[in-house]
């Protein structure tokens, strides 16, 4: 009986740890969002005021560490050791850093995709029209999520207290 009870609570655990879990991530996802947003007002002001060309101004910006950071380093090695545009080792940065991040989804890849295809291939007032585009759709993607935030993150913990007392209740 008490190796029953001590499954079954370490299963609730478990199952409300998941809950919690995916709460983090949503609040890495919206943490990452306003970094890279951050980081293209950077780069818009390192291609604008510091008249830097595309390649200095992602090593200016890469110089700091994190996720974001990671991804505008993967841009340079890729760029230096692969001797390709700056727009194709973005892709490939892309594919290497961010799309094998649980907490990036779809929507913030696909607007950070879009802003590659032009970036390094236009002239600066285009370069910037396109970073201002792309902080724009970003803009209004991280204001819907901190929107849906408290509420999102409320459903996941309690679906997976919820969860976990059902499988537990079925077990006793």
């Amino acid at each position: 009986m008490l190796l029953k009870i001590t499954g079954v609570t370490l299963l609730f655990i478990s199952s409300s740890m998941f809950g919690y879990v995916l709460s983090s991530e949503f609040s890495k996802r919206i943490k990452v969002i306003e970094k890279f947003y951050k980081s293209l007002i950077n780069l818009r002001g390192e291609i604008n005021y510091n008249n830097s060309g595309i390649k200095e101004a992602i090593e200016t910006i890469s110089s700091d560490k994190g996720a974001v950071e990671s991804f505008y380093d993967a841009v340079l090695e890729i760029f230096e050791k692969k001797e390709t545009s700056i727009n194709a080792a973005w892709k490939l940065a892309i594919k290497q850093e961010l799309e094998t991040v649980n907490y990036i989804k779809k929507d913030e890849l696909l607007i950070i995709k879009e802003l590659g295809e032009n970036i390094g291939i236009t002239d600066r007032k285009t370069q910037i029209n396109n970073i201002n585009y792309a902080m724009d759709k970003l803009s209004r993607l991280m204001q819907e999520l901190r929107e849906s935030k408290t509420s999102k993150c409320k459903i996941y913990k309690m679906m997976g207290i919820v969860t976990g007392m059902f499988v537990a209740i079925i077990l006793i």
